[in-house]
């Protein structure tokens, strides 16, 4: 026996073994017992072991010439973005991965062991492309952490790329680029398992199915988090802006100025990434924008120590109506714009309503929509306004807790978290 045989030498002694065996059962009927077989079940073992083997290590070899000229490209960003969504940039990946594992699917049927196939796609599914995805995202959070030095340089440096020796300027359309090889990656995954389903018997279905999940989660995280790294370059970019809601700048005629320049940053980033994301994850940015910008607005609310009772409805009625106009204008199916603008009638009444039972009453209503909807940011905006002293904060704080926590045990089963679940993460 060869100490380290070629896949094709194994795949031709395991082919002879079991058409031998095939051939003396069917065409001679001889009992299964009385085969002698060419290979004994040791050797048989060993040489199945020794394929899988030599199938991985080729695998790798095979991954690494793809994955790492992508990693090096994406990092240096030496090369331009192309014009068009149908050009490629040389970071696509995913297509040639799924391509390289429906041939090792094919190449491990021939040995006709489900075992060993399943044993490669644990590993193909749950370390190497797993390990592979979580490399992107670690490159990808490596590299856009480097936007806001890029925002913040001289105009006239972040303007020429030519004095940018990174190429920070081409980030957003990197990330475009990866975000839609994530979802053909995420695509082209259940082919692969019906593939793999079809040659094994239903018992190993469940496992097959788990292996392919982890892969196909990864590939929806590195997606979800080129998003989120998109949404985070256009909150730097708006920060300045969200800086001055509610100072006294806010309380004028040129206040509306603060959210009509961020909803430009945000309109120059939707037109310009329409023409280049797939239409299912442009959708998923536009709802993580706007509900992002929201969590923004609420923060600064919540975070700033004095109010002008008298006038501040008067400014948040001018926000929601700019806000209502720009984004409804989209025609985004997936996100309920009126939705989740519908938070600042709940604000509206936290400061114009009066006594406590009407509060309470506004806060039972408000959770019925938004079930996440914070106790502090409640309390919070109560704090601010001048009827409510600490003693009247601490009794409505008591109730509004009281009043959430009926609900939950009323609705433990149904409640759907909403964007304010991001709120609640960041008391």
């Amino acid at each position: 026996m060869i100490k380290e045989p070629e896949n094709a030498l194994l795949l031709s002694l395991l082919e002879l073994d079991y058409e031998n065996n095939n051939k003396l059962r069917k065409q001679l009927g001889i009992p299964k017992s009385k085969i002698i077989q060419l290979i004994n079940n040791e050797e048989r073992t060993k040489l199945l072991d020794d394929y899988l083997s030599l199938t991985i290590n080729k695998t790798d070899e095979w991954v690494s010439k793809v994955v790492n000229p992508a990693f090096e490209l994406f990092a240096k960003r030496s090369q331009e973005p192309p014009d068009t969504s149908f050009e490629r940039l040389g970071i696509e990946t995913s297509q040639t991965i799924i391509t390289i594992l429906n041939g090792d699917i094919n190449a491990l049927a021939d040995a006709m062991d489900t075992p060993i196939l399943v044993k490669f796609i644990k590993y193909y599914c749950s370390e190497l492309l797993f390990s592979n995805l979580n490399r992107w995202r670690q490159i990808l959070n490596d590299e856009c952490s480097k936007w806001p030095i890029f925002l913040n340089a001289q105009p006239e440096e972040s303007e020429n790329t030519n004095n940018d020796p990174e190429n920070v300027g081409f980030l957003p359309r990197y990330v475009t680029v990866l975000a839609n090889d994530a979802l053909k990656g995420a695509n082209g995954l259940p082919e692969a398992l019906q593939k793999c389903k079809e040659m094994v018997h239903e018992n190993f279905h469940s496992e097959l199915e788990q292996y392919f999940e982890v892969a196909l989660q990864g590939y929806l995280n590195l997606g979800r988090q080129c998003l989120v790294n998109l949404t985070e370059m256009v909150m730097f970019e708006i920060a300045p802006d969200i800086d001055y809601l509610f100072s006294k700048s806010w309380y004028s005629g040129d206040g509306d100025g603060f959210i009509d320049n961020s909803l430009k940053i945000i309109e120059s980033y939707l037109i310009n990434l329409n023409d280049y994301l797939e239409f299912e994850l442009y959708e998923s940015f536009f709802e993580t924008i706007l509900d992002t910008f929201l969590i923004k607005y609420l923060e600064k609310l919540e975070e700033v120590e004095k109010i002008n009772d008298d006038k501040i409805c008067n400014y948040l009625q001018r926000d929601y109506n700019l806000l209502y106009q720009f984004f409804t204008g989209y025609e985004i199916q997936q996100t309920d714009v009126e939705f989740d603008l519908s938070i600042f009638e709940i604000i509206f009444e936290f400061f114009n309503l009066n006594t406590n039972s009407e509060l309470i009453d506004s806060f039972k209503n408000g959770i019925h929509k938004f079930n996440d909807l914070p106790v502090s940011l409640a309390t919070n905006i109560l704090r601010k306004r001048k009827i409510c002293n600490d003693k009247t904060v601490k009794f409505l704080t008591g109730e509004f807790e009281h009043v959430l926590e009926e609900l939950k045990e009323e609705n433990s089963n149904n409640l759907m978290s909403t964007f304010l679940s991001n709120l609640n993460k960041k008391q």
